[in-house]
């Protein structure tokens, strides 16, 4: 037989029921966590500086890629040790492509694009699901200049869309350092 002093689970002593837990507090505190990530992320996208620094006018300068056009910006000096530079170029052509979408890079990282108009932003994920890479820049006509954030390292690059709109090859460089690759559109590399 059940003690008439116990009160119930959910009630107090005078029949009413327990008020729930308040959370307000944590749950402001994430929500001002995800306000703070979303200012940065826009803020990529209303800074009207260029992604990458202008190159140095006192370097000669040979394009590196296969087809050299008027926009191309990957560079290397002609001496004995190369130094490379990525620039934008100036006036900046309207977008000509549509990058938004999954991209994988040669290593399998999954990179979540967004563009608007002539900007587009990135997020690289690990095979975890982890955010550990970010890639953000602009469009010329048919040419992208980016910044690769990969930890505390920051590498510029350049690079254009394939025939096929399903690939897009590019190099990174970064003083001496340089490194060509593929993304590839909705798949990762065959």
């Amino acid at each position: 037989m059940p003690d008439s002093n116990t009160t119930p689970p959910g009630e107090n002593s005078t029949n009413e029921p327990v008020p729930a837990k308040n959370n307000g507090l944590k749950n402001s505190l994430i929500a001002a966590g995800v306000v703070a990530m979303l200012l940065v992320t826009a803020s990529l996208f209303i800074d009207d500086k260029p992604a990458t620094p202008p190159a140095t006018t006192s370097q000669k300068t040979a394009a590196v890629t296969a087809e050299p056009t008027p926009a191309s910006a990957v560079k290397a000096t002609t001496t004995s040790e190369p130094t490379i530079s990525v620039t934008l170029p100036d006036p900046v052509q309207p977008a000509t492509i549509n990058l938004s979408g999954t991209w994988y890079d040669d290593s399998g990282t999954k990179f979540e694009v967004i563009q608007k108009g002539n900007r587009f932003i990135s997020t690289g994920f690990n095979g975890f699901g982890m955010a550990t890479k970010q890639m953000y820049g602009t469009i010329s006509g048919d040419t992208l200049y980016f910044t690769l954030q990969d930890g505390f390292v920051e590498t510029d690059g350049a690079g254009t869309l394939n025939e096929d709109g399903e690939h897009f090859d590019y190099m990174l460089v970064q003083g001496k350092f340089r490194e060509s690759g593929q993304l590839h559109l909705n798949h990762k590399r065959n």
